[in-house]
């Protein structure tokens, strides 16, 4: 059954088509026979072939399956060109390792089989969530073995998650009864008795230990046929199973026998060298040991010239061999040895977390060193080795506050955050210096996953410490203004901005002075002074510049003080200009904020489905977290209004129930950006009452108006909410919010063009909302332009003036139907129903499948992946990233109603021209 499904998924890759089988096997239970079966099946059909197994030493590491993966197809596709080189792993992100898989598998169908995954690394694990679903469109089997008993709840959620997705899943349970008499037939050739067969009941089900019980048996004589039945000459067990793994090795030489003692500390997977070096003998002198380890089936070689045990249950047979003194002396060595030949500190964390003594400062320090250089990479794990190190160290050690600081940002930064500040909070109640119980505060204070309250209560804790360094001190009041904004204290934010500026001076490090300005920038802008607020972000950009620390980072957070004032279509040039360089040197949350922003761009153009689709790809349903935090928020909040005009009503109900739990569990702006989304939801639904008690819940126009307005038509929406529900007083701060935004910005014709449409509407204005709409169209805003149409055509109806209002609301009509505003346009053929007009669905509508249903972007895509290029390499030229255009090749797989990259290349082939 096994084999003949594994079969299928080959013929279904054969057609173009990705899956996914994943083998769940207690060890000894057959999924690596498996794994080698699906491998000889999958190379009869000439398929390209990557293997990794994954080693409980991985799990401190990054990637190391993955590095195992490129290795092997490289190999398997000779090097042709094809850039698939083993370079060092934790170098790479999943995008590249998707990068890397996408044109192999372009090149021929691939089956990729990874064994063990219960010990790979939380980022493999992860990867292992993302890879098989974004590159299901390509020929690629993927099986993912693993021991369900010894699987981390990570493991689990993804496979969850895959299964979900459309997974196969193949459980290798223990033989039966009928199972096990065919495997003794097959070994012994014939029929077992019955205490043959009660004896074999002894290995429970386990293939592997039935084997080495049944060849036991036959090396040592035990059995006997007689007329084809198979009986027991003994009642004991044989020598490889009866006697411990200690006396195995005793039948070795003893050089063979250390040697396979010392090997067993090094992991699954090493050198010849570092053996040599762990016995401290010349590599000539393992020439035998380990021949005779590998003639007796304890060692194998791999292809690249490692060293390995054959089977994993050896290895820790072979380990258990050993006194737990003497296991963790010569993990202790092999990281020494390690090191000096000039290994990263990450690749043997896990041997000194293994093997390294209390008071083994130096090992703290060199799990410290590692755990940094993980963090951007795979924070939970750097999380979980800084533990280790502060296990290693006394309570008054000076390397204390460091490492708790350490662990904290990575528990925060892998998305724990709540868990960070516990553990931070346990460590402060125990007595540290002053300067480090601040580094710890200052910590807490930079994490956005957290809510702002106790942000602003860690920096004001910390700065209320004598002895704070003046950096650490310049920093935390930094933070404090920003969280302070974050949660609604716009007046304690600005009050303390000279306080911070002093600070940053007197500290004397350019780098806390531009970091300062980047956070005071935000005082003007809440306040609604875009101009100065943008002029102060760049007074923060050349102070970097001239200090040399012009980040990506500073560039992009600059791009969100643009939206007021600057054409969507330029910030749009900008943020693709970003991205281009953040994938350049592989800045993963650059690459966020530079697409985020991009979007929020297109969203004001009009372009909903290519804001859509970008979106999607940051913030897919499996991915999203449970609250929203100041990073995302934006994000998905302009997910959630893009569905909305779309017409998408799942997506628009995962950002509104994740938007409802995060008004329900924060506060300050957070609550304010993700209560605008409800409001805006429930105004599209004609709940009128509900959207005005949202708004008095959120602290009416004064405080329920996002202080970071990304769209500027806020105050519209509250003029047009006023209306609907007949509210003068709301009306009228609508109108002096407006007015006041344009005179604290004077010359942006953006916000004066919205100050015009705020004071149009509530006038019933037509002529009005033309000269909104003049300025609308020619600073960029199309999407606003489409709802003053509309507005003008409602008031010219009401007014009495049936021709010219219909005329006007088909225009609008017909501008939704350009912009792919279905929901929009619904409402306004509704409108014309009701005064006797009726528009064709199909007339202003475009159509949801087939080549005329693509959007622009959408094609381009479709035509470049048809002519065989990688996500990758169709993002580079559409400026876009990877995770895009996966999600425009899934919108338009399913336009198309194909389902792989091969259906898509001949249909374009056969009707591209139609578009």
């Amino acid at each position: 059954m096994e084999l003949a499904l594994i079969g299928d998924r080959v013929r279904d890759a054969r057609r173009g088509l990705g899956s996914t089988v994943l083998v769940e096997a207690a060890a000894g239970f057959g999924k690596t026979r498996l794994l080698a079966e699906a491998a000889r099946v999958a190379g009869d059909e000439q398929f390209a072939m990557a293997s990794a197994i994954a080693d409980p030493g991985d799990q401190n590491m990054t990637f190391v399956p993955m590095a195992q993966l490129i290795a092997a197809l490289a190999g398997a596709l000779g090097g042709s060109g094809q850039s698939v080189v083993a370079e060092s792993a934790p170098a790479w992100d999943v995008t590249e390792i998707e990068a890397r898989l996408e044109r192999a598998a372009l090149v021929k169908p691939m089956m990729i089989c990874l064994d063990d995954v219960q010990w790979a690394d939380p980022g493999t694990i992860a990867a292992l969530g993302v890879l098989p679903r974004r590159l299901r469109s390509l020929p690629i089997v993927w099986m993912i073995a693993y021991r369900p008993g010894q699987a981390p709840p990570s493991l689990r959620d993804v496979v969850d998650r895959l299964v979900r997705g459309g997974a196969d899943r193949l459980v290798l349970d223990r033989l039966g009864e009928d199972d096990v008499a065919l495997v003794i037939s097959d070994i012994v050739h014939g029929q077992a008795d019955t205490e043959l067969l009660h004896l074999a009941d002894r290995t429970e089900g386990s293939p592997y230990l039935l084997v080495e019980l049944l060849r036991g048996l036959l090396e040592e004589g035990l059995v006997h046929r007689n007329d084809g039945l198979v009986e027991l000459t003994g009642d004991e067990l044989p020598v490889r199973v009866r006697e411990t793994m200690r006396e195995r090795l005793n039948r070795l030489p003893s050089g063979s026998r250390q040697a396979a003692r010392v090997a067993s500390v090094l992991g699954r997977w090493f050198s010849f060298s570092l053996l040599a070096a762990m016995l401290d003998v010349s590599p000539g002198a393992v020439l035998a040991p380990v021949d005779e380890l590998v003639r007796t089936d304890l060692l194998t070689e791999t292809a690249d010239g490692r060293l390995g045990f054959r089977h994993d249950l050896i290895r820790e047979a072979v380990r258990d061999t050993l006194p737990a003194s003497a296991r963790r002396a010569l993990q202790r060595q092999a990281a020494d040895l390690m090191l000096a030949r000039g290994a990263p500190p990450l690749q043997v964390a896990s041997l000194l977390v293994a093997g390294a003594d209390t008071g083994d400062r130096f090992a703290a320090e060199t799990l410290l060193s590692a755990a940094r250089s993980l963090r951007s990479l795979d924070a939970a794990a750097a999380a979980d080795l800084g533990r280790k190190a502060l296990d290693m160290i006394g309570p008054e050690d000076p390397l204390r506050g460091p490492l708790v600081a350490q662990v904290a940002l990575s528990l925060h930064i892998a998305g724990r955050a709540e868990e960070g500040k516990a553990f931070a909070d346990t460590a402060l109640r125990t007595v540290l210096p002053p300067a480090q119980e601040a580094e710890i505060r200052l910590q807490i204070a930079k994490m956005l996953w957290i809510p702002a309250e106790d942000r602003v209560d860690a920096a004001r804790r910390a700065l209320a410490l004598d002895g704070v360094p003046l950096d650490v001190r310049a920093n935390l009041l930094a933070n404090l203004v920003s969280s302070s904004q974050g949660a609604g204290r716009f007046a304690e934010a600005k009050a303390l901005g000279p306080e911070a500026e002093q600070a940053a001076a007197a500290s004397g490090d350019p780098t806390v002075a531009a970091f300062t300005d980047m956070c005071l920038a935000m005082i003007p802008y809440a306040e609604g002074r875009f101009v100065d607020a943008l002029e102060r972000q760049d007074r923060a950009g050349k102070r970097g510049t001239l200090t040399d620390i012009d980040r990506p980072e500073r560039d992009a957070v600059r791009t969100r003080f643009l939206g007021p004032v600057e054409h969507p279509a330029a910030i749009v040039r900008i943020c693709e200009a970003g991205l281009v360089a953040a994938h350049r040197v592989g800045s993963q949350w650059t690459a966020m904020v530079w697409e985020q922003q991009r979007a929020v761009a297109l969203l004001v153009l009009g372009r909903l489905s290519d804001a859509a689709a970008t979106l999607e790809g940051l913030y897919e349903p499996d991915e999203r977290p449970r609250v929203l935090n100041t990073v995302d928020a934006s994000g998905v909040v302009a997910l959630g209004q893009a569905a909305l005009h779309l017409g998408e009503a799942r997506t628009l109900a995962v950002c509104v129930d994740l938007a409802t739990a995060t008004v329900a569990s924060t506060g300050g702006e957070l609550r304010v950006q993700a209560g605008w989304l409800l409001l805006r939801a429930a105004l599209a639904r004609g709940n009128v009452a509900g959207a005005r008690e949202l708004l008095d819940r959120l602290g009416g126009v004064s405080r329920g108006v996002p202080r970071w307005p990304m769209w500027q038509d806020d105050l519209v929406w509250i003029a047009r909410l006023a209306q609907s529900s007949d509210d003068s007083a709301l009306a009228e701060a609508a109108r002096i919010g407006a007015a006041t935004r344009a005179s604290l910005n004077p010359g942006v014709d953006a916000i004066a063009a919205f100050t015009t449409y705020t004071a149009a509407l509530l006038d019933r204005d037509t002529e009005g909302l033309a000269e909104a709409m003049t300025g609308l169209e020619r600073t960029g805003r199309l999407l606003a332009h489409a709802f003053a149409t509309e507005d003008q055509g409602r008031l010219l109806l009401d007014q009495g003036k049936r021709e010219t209002g219909i005329e006007v609301l088909s225009t609008a009509l017909e501008r939704y139907a350009v912009l792919g505003a279905a929901w929009d346009a619904g409402r306004v053929r509704r409108r014309l129903r009701d005064v006797g007009v009726r528009r064709r669905l199909g007339a202003t509508t475009a159509p949801r499948e087939g080549w005329a249903a693509l959007t622009e972007t959408e094609l381009n895509v479709v035509r470049l992946v048809a002519e065989g290029q990688t996500n990758r390499e169709v993002a580079e030229q559409l400026f876009v990233s990877p995770h895009t255009v996966s999600t425009h090749l899934r919108h338009s797989f399913a336009k198309l109603g194909v389902n792989s990259r091969v259906d898509l290349a001949r249909l374009f082939a056969e009707h591209g021209n139609e578009r």
